[in-house]
């Protein structure tokens, strides 16, 4: 079930990693009649690139655009795994590494923007009294599962390829260690930008739709879109969103 909805997911990437070839990006936030920056990429979310119903009662055509990329998604899964390790081996070594490149050219652009220091200071600054809420946990809980993969089986799979010999006890102490700094880094590049369009917006960083989809599809492109040199910015990021689900999913399909 994981395997077919997260595809959708990357179809969605795919989309916008497409439209960050025009400029100015046709998300790009305005201002509206009483001088307020209204936040377009949410609208241009819904409305535009999912094309969404009002509702799972309303049924309406199929978005053709949104399934070519899909079937897109689709073939890319298929042509990495169809030769086993031989060709998904090759590209694990991009879809792991680019991200990191990618992230560390956001962070400098990021620390860089006006109010990006708010975002950090926001990201960093602890409050207690979350501690005491379960859906906080859960939502930590989830997330660790999520990244380290516990229970799907990919990093088994991963592992019957390596050598009889290969120090599986080092692995298991490292890539949690690894998963968890990489975590914490993505954390600073998220939150520097964020603080910018708390900026921009006027909005407190509270105040922002960071739930579920709303941060990599809604709040992170209003921000892109609002930079010197958005296409390109935008570009970037999509693909590393791009890399980071194609890394995932190929690895769930072919378990």
């Amino acid at each position: 079930m994981v395997s077919v909805y997260y595809n959708v997911i990357i179809t969605w990437t795919l989309y916008y990693l497409f439209q960050s070839f025009q400029d100015p990006l046709p998300y790009e936030e305005e201002k509206n009649d009483e001088g307020e920056i209204t936040m377009d990429a949410s609208i241009y979310f819904q409305h535009t690139a999912l094309d969404a119903s009002p509702s799972i009662s309303h049924m309406s055509t199929v978005n053709w655009t949104l399934f070519g990329y899909l079937t897109l998604a689709w073939v890319a899964i298929f042509m990495i795994i169809y030769k086993g390790i031989e060709s998904a081996g090759k590209v694990v070594y991009f879809t792991s590494t680019f991200p990191y490149i990618v992230m560390f050219i956001m962070l400098i652009r990021g620390v860089t923007l006006t109010g990006a220091s708010k975002g950090i200071e926001f990201y960093i600054t602890p409050k207690f009294d979350e501690i005491f809420k379960l859906d906080v946990w859960i939502a930590a809980s989830t997330q660790v599962f999520y990244s380290l993969g516990v229970g799907f089986s990919s990093l088994i799979a991963f592992g019957s390829y390596n050598k009889r010999n290969t120090n599986f006890y080092s692995y298991s102490l490292s890539i949690p260690i690894i998963n968890a700094l990489t975590s914490i880094f993505a954390g600073f590049v998220v939150f520097s930008v964020l603080g910018y369009l708390s900026h921009i917006t006027g909005k407190d960083i509270d105040d922002l739709d960071l739930s579920g989809s709303g941060l990599a599809f809604e709040a992170y492109p209003a921000a892109l879109a609002k930079m010197d040199g958005a296409p390109f910015f935008a570009f970037l990021f999509f693909l590393m969103l791009f890399c980071l689900g194609v890394g995932s999913e190929f690895a769930m399909t072919e378990v």
